[in-house]
């Protein structure tokens, strides 16, 4: 065990002296890495404070739900789910939500930095979806003649980025998607037919914004 010991400290060693921006990556404190080291490791919790499925989680369930305190008192917020996800199971949840298989999306390319969920062939939005891609110009800059270009097609644009380094003008997305067309967070819908998710209600609470869809 001791030469992985050693490995960990050369790992140590190369986020110390290296910049990596990896959006998916963060720097813990040693507190985190203390608790995320102890003996809850050895604990299966599955469900939520005071509704699990197994015993013996008394204790577990009050850490929990101290972080839950502390981060609905921090973002002041009513519901905090502190439990770990990535951006993949949130992004497959939007489209979930949103959208139909087979149905037609248009999002940034890997190699102009799109997210793997934003349509990669690989990747359940590439396999799920009829996924098609837009990149960058000689400048590094969004080219958004081949948003305009789908502007009035039966497709779902998918707004955001993994590592694209420029703003993304909010003004610029409602411009190409024109007036029947919503911003959704990281991602933007259009309207299509009768058969997709309307913007109804739109307000602002508790310092985030709300989008409130129905099915038509």
């Amino acid at each position: 065990m001791m030469d992985i010991f050693e490995l960990i400290k050369k790992e140590e060693k190369r986020q110390q002296n290296t910049i990596e921006l990896i959006a998916s990556e963060n720097i813990t404190s040693k507190n985190i890495r203390r608790a995320c080291g102890s003996v809850l490791t050895n604990k299966y919790a599955e469900g939520y404070p005071k509704k699990r499925y197994y015993s013996g989680c008394e204790i577990v369930d009050e850490i929990e739900q101290r972080a839950i305190d502390l981060c609905k008192e921090l973002f002041k917020v009513s519901f905090v789910n502190v439990q770990p996800h990535s951006g993949s199971n949130a992004n497959e949840i939007a489209y979930f939500a949103l959208l139909e298989p087979k149905d037609k999306i248009l999002g940034m390319s890997l190699d102009s930095g799109g997210h793997l969920t934003h349509g990669y062939k690989i990747n359940f939005s590439g396999k799920n979806y009829d996924a098609y891609s837009y990149g960058v110009n000689e400048k590094g800059y969004i080219d958004y003649q081949v948003l305009e270009k789908y502007s009035n097609q039966d497709v779902y644009v998918i707004g955001g980025a993994s590592v694209y380094k420029q703003a993304i003008e909010k003004a610029t997305k409602l411009e190409i998607t024109r007036i029947n067309k919503e911003y959704v967070g990281d991602t933007f819908f259009p309207e299509i037919d009768t058969d997709v998710w309307t913007l109804v209600n739109e307000q602002k609470k508790e310092g985030f914004s709300f989008l409130t869809y129905i099915r038509k």
